[in-house]
């Protein structure tokens, strides 16, 4: 009997265990500094939201086209709330971060 309860709560454990780990959000950090929206390393259809996750600094976002109209501009204070990228990021966009916060760029 001891060993009958003892498996089941082993299996239990380790059940739970596997189902906390099934979903992952993709995100990705950018810190100061220039970027190709399609060097980023994850699909720029999962991009939705952008986040100042740091505890001080002001930065800055800002989206260019391929012919360096900016398409979107956004100032981040820290620990800011996420705010929607729109249009959808394109692959021949540049994304620029300027301050010293660390932005996460999130599907959720």
């Amino acid at each position: 009997m001891k060993k009958f309860i003892f498996t089941l709560l082993i299996s239990l454990s380790l059940s739970f265990n596997v189902a906390a780990t099934g979903f992952q959000a993709h995100s990705k950090t950018l810190t100061e500094g220039v970027y190709n929206a399609n060097a980023l390393g994850i699909s720029l259809n999962e991009i939705n939201y952008a986040q100042n996750v740091s505890e001080k600094g002001t930065t800055y976002l800002i989206i260019y086209d391929e012919s360096n109209t900016i398409v979107q501009s956004i100032k981040l204070m820290p620990n800011s709330p996420k705010v929607q990228i729109y249009p959808q990021l394109d692959p021949s966009y540049k994304i620029i971060v300027i301050g010293d916060g660390s932005i996460v760029l999130s599907q959720t």
